[in-house]
């Protein structure tokens, strides 16, 4: 197959395909007489459309690839997370992780580079777990501070059914690479996390709009960031302090309600 007069060569799932940046065109040149004019008349036929490149077996070859390098992806991350559930997040090994998924060291290390960029992909997933909860909450007709806290209570939910999401997510902020520019699968957990807050915003400004929820609480993202730290904090001594918590006779559910009432006091309208 001829080349296109200007090509790019894009790497899919191990694979390439080619995509062409100009348009490959054949051009015609007929003679015709008009009136006994002999004129010249170039007809330019664009091939790249009439071809039909955007579906050509190459561009679908490209697909199914980039479709089964997803596919490898979450199996990869459905093992990572059943391995940390069984050994711990901080002592499964990557050796395990492959066994687990069935595959060798070197694809895994393909896919992810090292332990740590793991983590990274099950705090991907987490963020989509959790942002998933709360589009649920606000595609519910309650006023925003109502939903404001569902999210709170939400959050305590995730923590206890999918704790080793939380925990990924945990391991995230505690080893975020301040100063340095995100890249793979730190930015995918940063866009997720923004994200997540989105949804919290989202409660914040039809609270404003109802009336539920005072118009001076401030910048939207600092509350959002605020409140999401507050309950994180909660959580996590929760999950770590819980038997000093029983030497003070307070319940974990107590202390949970006590935060989301006094969250709920500071955004409230008088």
């Amino acid at each position: 197959m001829p080349a296109p007069d200007s090509l790019e060569l894009h790497g899919i799932g191990g694979g390439f395909r080619w995509s062409a940046l100009a348009d490959h065109r054949r051009v015609l040149q007929a003679r015709t007489t008009v009136h006994g004019m002999t004129l010249g008349i170039r007809s330019v036929i664009d091939t790249a459309s009439t071809a039909g490149l955007s579906s050509s077996p190459m561009s679908e070859l490209a697909i199914r690839r980039q479709e089964e390098k997803d596919r490898r992806r979450d199996e990869i991350l459905d093992a990572a997370a059943r391995v940390a559930a069984e050994h711990g997040m901080a002592e499964f090994t990557m050796d395990q992780v492959a066994r687990k998924a069935r595959l060798s060291r070197a694809l895994l290390y393909v896919y992810f580079t090292d332990k740590q960029d793991l983590l990274l992909g099950l705090a991907d997933r987490a963020n989509h777990k959790l942002q998933a909860r709360f589009a649920a909450i606000n595609a519910r007709r309650l006023n925003g501070l109502k939903k404001i806290q569902n999210m709170g209570r939400a959050y305590v939910a995730f923590a206890e059914e999918e704790p080793v999401y939380f925990e990924a997510m945990s391991h995230y902020v505690a080893h975020f690479a301040d100063g340095e520019q995100p890249q793979g699968n730190e930015l995918r957990c940063m866009e997720g996390g923004t994200k997540v807050h989105g949804e919290i915003i989202s409660a914040l400004e039809a609270g404003r709009q109802d009336g539920s929820i005072r118009g001076d609480v401030g910048k939207p993202m600092l509350v959002s960031f605020t409140l999401w730290a507050f309950m994180h904090g909660v959580i996590q001594l929760i999950a770590s302090k819980g038997e000093a918590f029983q030497f003070f006779q307070i319940r974990p559910e107590q202390l949970v309600e006590q935060a989301l009432d006094m969250c709920t006091r500071s955004l409230q309208k008088e």
